[in-house]
């Protein structure tokens, strides 16, 4: 049986999340980029974000190669930054959208992913979200991380008017 998810309701689900999650606790946020050692492993035990901006991962690959076991709730990055990451993973990652789509369904959590300047794709693997915007407040993401799903974590940076939602694999 194939549930259909209406836009009007993801919508919906974004503006209670805002409300709901505006009061809670942040989850953890972890950039590569901005360190040569991994967090503690306390601190990626819960749900926690991996930011993928900027990252050398030349030089952060065996670090990523251990991320993967603590299982990133929401990874945040640029297409480029999403395929290298499937990659090191060890995933199907022939395009952009495909190595979203698998790190999603690895991690059991989404992947927002920019696209270009107004446009980013948001997945948890199932859903596959195309919203407008250009925020990278990855920070609001995880505020609101803990108040809802990581889908709809993850959209709710951006600008919700230009939603459109598909079904991966169709």
């Amino acid at each position: 049986m194939q549930v259909k998810i209406s836009e009007g309701f993801v919508r919906q689900q974004i503006r209670n999340a805002a409300r709901l999650g505006s009061n809670s606790e942040p989850i953890f946020c972890f950039s590569p980029k901005n360190s040569i050692e991994p967090p503690a492993d306390e601190k990626i035990l819960g749900q926690w974000l991996l930011d993928l901006t900027e990252t050398d991962f030349d030089s952060a690959k065996r670090m990523l190669e251990r991320l993967k076991l603590f299982r990133p709730t929401i990874i945040c990055g640029s297409e480029d930054e999403i395929v290298n990451l499937a990659r090191i993973w060890k995933l199907n990652a022939d395009n952009s959208r495909r190595a979203a789509i698998n790190v999603a369904h690895d991690t059991g959590g989404a992947v927002a992913m920019k696209l270009d300047e107004d446009k980013n794709l948001v997945t948890d693997g199932n859903i596959i979200a195309i919203i407008g915007g250009s925020s990278r407040d990855f920070e609001k993401i995880a505020r609101y991380a803990s108040a809802t799903t990581p889908l709809i974590a993850a959209l709710i940076i951006f600008d919700d008017s230009n939603l459109t939602l598909e079904i991966a694999g169709q």
